[in-house]
């Protein structure tokens, strides 16, 4: 119990570092938060955000006690600079700037601080700001010594957080001020000149780039306690631009995927939906209540994994049949006491055996096709009664629309056949509370799968736990 540490650590805490460690507790066991300084920390941190299957039973009792102390101690929501992180891109590296980059992070990483300074993944602006971190700074080397902001265009903003972001649209001005008047300051102390940029840009990140003449990178590098100065007094202003603006940093809209022209032309998807009523809607909300003794308000999901099956009929129509109802269908060997409406199979994609692909549900919606990981799964079927029935054609839609699927969801980490799904078990994204509650799974097969893997290969998907 973290009781047992007030005197000789705890106590040392600030209420910031307080408000982390409480929520590091949950992050670890992938719950998603609403804040986007706490979700880019958890990414940061490679904690995987389980989204709307987030359970709380994967946390352990001891944690839950920790987390109440914790609690207790700071209740309160805390959204300042510790725990932020920030990216720092040197467009023109040289050994002087990889030292003030280093500086400059060592200074942001003391405990006090405790700012992360990412190292760049390659990826977008745009990217890195969304789901990463709350700053980008950029050095530059040109003929003038400058600072140039870019501010968050509101078209960019989740309509959730664009309210609050227009309000204090004023912090982040405020902080670019403070920002350009330390570096101002530093180098007119040094009898370097200095501007700032004359217009203002928008776009989807919240950045600056500071540019560098040769000859100031040059007495930079010949007089270390002018480097020193200089990072000590930026570190200075963007941990007070991160505590100024950081409670009001929005979460950015995700695109949705789109598809070239040309990707377009070969997938079309055929939109045959299967009947989803408000029936159907309850007795799958009854279904993961029983399955997973959770009480749930919605069916929604953030699917994290693609399971493959077989219809086990060799017509669409009668695999369409099998699911388009909204209860199962009841046998003559059903006893009397169980036969209560249950809802019925449904996967969210139907592949023909000529490559047609259709569109049952929506595809954020749970459908109920694989034990235990319904809460987490997009189900594609393929119709066919034998593994031996799928044809060429098949293969090539599933490889089509798996890749679709993959950039348009953007969390998908796995795919796996039907049958792969035990796999599983134990770990914490298996959702079935009976151990011993079974389901026929009928899965595409061994060289289907193979041969599947082999053209997605690309998108690194895993097939275990």
């Amino acid at each position: 119990m973290l009781a047992r540490y007030k005197e000789a650590e705890i106590s040392k805490l600030e209420d910031a570092e307080l408000y982390l460690l409480r929520n590091a507790i949950y992050a670890r066991h992938g719950r998603p938060f609403d804040t986007t300084k706490l979700e880019k920390y958890s990414n940061r941190k490679g904690w995987l955000s389980l989204g709307a299957a987030y359970k709380p039973s994967l946390v352990s009792p001891i944690e839950a006690c920790n987390a109440l102390y914790l609690s207790g101690l700071h209740a309160s929501r805390e959204l300042g600079a510790l725990g932020r992180g920030i990216l720092i891109r040197d467009q023109s590296p040289s050994p002087t700037t990889k030292l003030l980059k280093a500086s400059l992070c060592s200074c942001l990483g003391q405990p006090k601080m405790l700012v992360d300074c990412r190292e760049h993944s390659g990826a977008s602006e745009q990217y890195e700001f969304r789901d990463y971190v709350d700053l980008i700074i950029e050095f530059n080397v040109a003929d003038q010594n400058a600072v140039e902001w870019n501010f968050l265009d509101a078209g960019a903003v989740a309509s959730a957080d664009l309210g609050d972001f227009k309000s204090h649209v004023d912090a982040f001005l405020s902080s670019a001020v403070n920002f350009n008047a330390e570096i101002q300051s530093t180098l007119k102390a040094h009898n370097l000149a200095f501007v700032t940029a004359g217009t203002i840009q928008e776009g989807p990140f919240w950045g600056t780039r500071v540019s560098f003449t040769p000859a100031t990178i040059d007495a930079l590098a010949s007089d270390p306690t002018f480097l020193r100065e200089l990072s000590t007094n930026m570190c200075r202003a963007i941990h007070a631009a991160l505590e100024l603006s950081g409670p009001f940093i929005p979460r950015i809209v995700k695109p949705a995927a789109t598809l070239t022209d040309a990707q377009a032309e070969k997938l079309k998807i055929i939109q045959k939906p299967i009947l989803f009523d408000d029936l159907r809607m309850k007795l799958t909300l009854d279904y993961i209540r029983k399955h997973s003794g959770e009480v749930v308000s919605g069916i929604e999901f953030i699917p994290r994994m693609i399971v493959l099956h077989r219809s086990n009929d060799d017509t669409f129509d009668g695999s369409y049949e099998a699911l388009r109802p909204p209860t199962l269908q009841q046998t003559k060997t059903t006893q009397p006491d169980q036969r209560q409406p249950e809802a019925n199979w449904s996967v969210h994609y139907l592949i023909d055996k000529d490559g047609n692909i259709y569109s049952l549900m929506q595809d954020f919606y749970i459908a109920r096709h694989v034990v235990g990981l319904d809460r987490y799964a997009i189900g594609i079927s393929n119709v066919g009664a034998e593994v031996s029935s799928l044809t060429p054609a098949q293969l090539r839609a599933n490889v089509q629309l798996i890749h679709f699927l993959v950039h348009k969801h953007n969390n998908i980490l796995w795919m796996i056949g039907a049958s792969e799904a035990e796999a599983f078990k134990g770990s914490g994204l298996w959702d079935e509370k009976d151990i011993k509650y079974r389901e026929d799974a009928f899965d595409v097969g061994k060289q289907f799968i193979t041969d599947l893997r082999a053209q997605t290969a690309d998108l690194q998907l895993k097939s275990g736990p």
